[in-house]
C-alpha cells in the first residue's frame, strides 16, 4: 500500500478542499494509506498518489465543471473511490456522520443522481 500522508499534507489538502475531511477519512488517509486498497477501483488517493484520480482534484474539477448547473457538486462531498462510467462514492465531510453517498449520472437525470450507500462511514 503508499504510504500514508503526513498530518501537514492532510491540512494542504483541507486548505485546496475548503473544508476538513471527515474525521475517521483523515485518520485513513493519516494512519493506514494514501489511497490504493479496498474493493474493486480502490479507495482513491487524497492527493500525489499511486491512483490515476486524487480524492481533491475530482472534487475540485467536478465542482467547477458544474458550477451553474443542474449537475453542480454539492459542497463538502469528496468523492472516494471511482465505480467507473462516471459513478463515484462519495464522504458527505459535512455530516457529523460521515454519510457514504453514491454518485450515478448514467440516468441522465441530476434529480436522481445522488443516493445514500450508508448513513455513516464508519458503518460502511
Amino acid at each position: 500500500m503508499p504510504a500514508p500522508l503526513s498530518p501537514t499534507r492532510i491540512a494542504e489538502a483541507e486548505q485546496r478542499l475548503g473544508f476538513a475531511l471527515h474525521p475517521l477519512l483523515a485518520a485513513i488517509y493519516r494512519d493506514l494509506a494514501n489511497g490504493g486498497f479496498g474493493p474493486e477501483y480502490q479507495l482513491l488517493s487524497l492527493v500525489d498518489g499511486p491512483t490515476s484520480e486524487q480524492a481533491v482534484e475530482c472534487y475540485t474539477e467536478a465542482r467547477a465543471e458544474y458550477a451553474d448547473t443542474e449537475w453542480a457538486w454539492p459542497e463538502g462531498v469528496l468523492p472516494i473511490l471511482t465505480w467507473g462510467c462516471g459513478m463515484y462514492a462519495c464522504v458527505d465531510c459535512r455530516s457529523d456522520e460521515g454519510t457514504v453517498l453514491l454518485f450515478e449520472p448514467n440516468p441522465g437525470d441530476p434529480g436522481l443522481a445522488w443516493w445514500i450507500d450508508s448513513p455513516s462511514l464508519a458503518a460502511h
